[in-house]
């Protein structure tokens, strides 16, 4: 059996071989572990750019992935000395900043954050195509531009529907994820968590009043509901209806919050309107 430790010392190898692509160097700095898998910063001999490696160690079924994406394995020797072959995934690399780190650089336009984001949901709202893992460290931000990446779990048929229970992130999935039934709105809970506290991360910044520590720092499972609160109170003092009608619907009954695609273009068309102060 594979586990995220033999990968990642496969991975600080000098070289590695993945079959039918070639020689891969690995930037060890990169190297993160995720829910099923281990990632990194690569590049490729004879291909010019840098690619995003994705070796798993839990089972996956990666067949019906995206065309951006090369499936490939990678012989992985274990630290009891037996050998396997992990199945792995090579694409483009992301250039960008990741938006947790963006948010915890106190060096940003949280206006220019809630936008790009709120832009970003709606693309994929309008998409039909649930990605099923939206998480501030899965959003990389470019010249003002949000794209959401580790898309490989995105659902592309009913068929694979069933996967997305696997993945998600707290707190920005639902809560009783691994209880509710696989649906198309999977993604309304986490955009509706992340647009709401940037509307109002981008509200104390725009009257250059002190941001609360618990809407910047990392959101644990047990204080994202104060956070919520706190956002919401903000949001209803400002006249932000929009954000506010967003997160008003947040429930822990199920995925889907009503109207989304709706409030959103909301939100989109009266951000540069909201009153400074509404009380």
């Amino acid at each position: 059996m594979i586990t995220a430790i033999d990968i990642i010392n496969e991975f600080r190898k000098p070289q590695l071989y993945a079959v039918g692509i070639g020689i891969l160097n690995v930037v060890a700095d990169s190297i993160i572990t995720g829910s099923n898998s281990v990632a990194a910063r690569c590049q490729i001999d004879g291909i010019e750019g840098d690619f995003l490696l994705k070796c798993f160690y839990k089972e996956v079924d990666i067949s019906k992935y995206n065309n951006n994406i090369t499936i490939s394995s990678i012989d992985i020797s274990t630290i009891s000395g037996e050998h396997y072959r992990a199945q792995c995934i090579i694409r483009r690399w992301q250039c960008g900043t990741p938006l947790d780190i963006a948010l915890s650089s106190g060096n940003c336009n949280y206006k220019t954050l809630s936008h790009a984001f709120d832009t970003m949901a709606l693309e994929r709202l309008l998409s039909g195509v649930p990605h099923g893992d939206i998480s501030p460290d899965n959003i990389v931000l470019n010249e003002g531009v949000m794209t959401l990446v580790d898309d490989e779990i995105m659902w592309y048929n009913s068929e694979n529907r069933g996967r997305s229970r696997n993945y998600g992130k707290q707190p920005f999935s639902h809560p009783f994820r691994a209880m509710l039934h696989p649906s198309s709105d999977v993604d309304d809970y986490s955009i509706a968590i992340i647009s709401t506290l940037l509307a109002a991360i981008s509200s104390y910044a725009k009257m250059n009043e002190e941001i609360p520590l618990i809407l910047l720092d990392d959101l644990t499972v047990e204080n994202s509901y104060r956070a919520l609160d706190i956002a919401k109170r903000r949001l209803l003092k400002v006249g932000d209806k929009a954000h506010y009608d967003i997160a008003s619907h947040i429930n822990h009954i199920s995925y889907n919050i009503p109207n989304l695609k709706e409030l959103i273009i909301q939100a989109l068309a009266t951000e540069d309107s909201v009153a400074e102060v509404k009380c």
